[in-house]
């Protein structure tokens, strides 16, 4: 955001972002989704930097690193993605991925619902204040992610294409439990804030040593077990 506010003054400060946007599409497909998303917020939130030359340059330069890669994975892998990609992802196969997401809701409940309403609140927050902020960003990209694990079917092992949500879901989660506290009883905002956090990481941490596998078709505990 202070990089936003401040692009005016310092034309260049944004270019360290398109690196980072670039390594993370060097690094797993599905980083094209977030550094789409990225790039895509950060317009909403100045439409006037599509004309900046420093921001036509960044994109460039970002555009150029990316179609440098996805060249050379073609010439090498005869696809635009990983072999391992197409080893691991069932495919389009919105029933399977579906099943996926619903396992993992079950299995978690607590956390679940949690980051959804998590997600809700900030949402609902940003567009109150008519404000993108950086919550509000950050649940839309969990939202869209769990769309497109939904899409590509989900995967073969448990749940492992949803642990790059655990963090972020994690951080919305407290963020809004703050918030909340903050409002109704200001002066005891930290420890019951500190309390809840404590309380739900344990129940939830319990519920996970005792986790059943699910009927979905991925690898099960004993299985990864076994393989280890």
């Amino acid at each position: 955001q202070q990089d936003i506010m401040h692009r005016g003054r310092h034309p260049a400060r944004g270019q360290p972002v398109r690196a980072v946007l670039l390594l993370l599409c060097l690094t797993r497909p599905e980083g094209f989704l977030f550094a789409g998303l990225m790039l895509l917020a950060l317009l909403v939130a100045r439409p006037s930097a599509i004309f900046s030359r420093w921001e036509a340059i960044g994109l460039i330069a970002w555009a150029a690193g990316v179609g440098a890669h996805l060249w050379w994975r073609w010439t090498y892998y005869g696809d635009l993605l990983p072999n391992t990609f197409y080893a691991k992802v069932p495919g389009f196969d919105f029933n399977s991925g579906a099943r996926f997401v619903a396992d993992f809701a079950t299995s978690f409940p607590l956390f679940s619902v949690a980051g959804a309403l998590a997600v809700v609140f900030h949402v609902g927050a940003a567009v109150i204040a008519r404000k993108l902020t950086f919550t509000s960003t950050l649940s839309i990209l969990i939202a869209t992610y769990l769309g497109y694990v939904t899409a590509i079917g989900g995967g073969f092992m448990e749940f492992r294409m949803l642990d790059a949500v655990l963090g972020p879901a994690s951080l919305l989660i407290v963020s809004a439990v703050w918030v909340l506290f903050r409002k109704i009883v200001p002066e005891r905002a930290a420890a019951l804030a500190l309390a809840a956090v404590i309380v739900a990481s344990t129940i939830g941490f319990s519920h996970g040593m005792m986790f059943e596998d699910r009927k979905h078709a991925v690898m099960t505990r004993s299985e990864m077990w076994e393989d280890s």
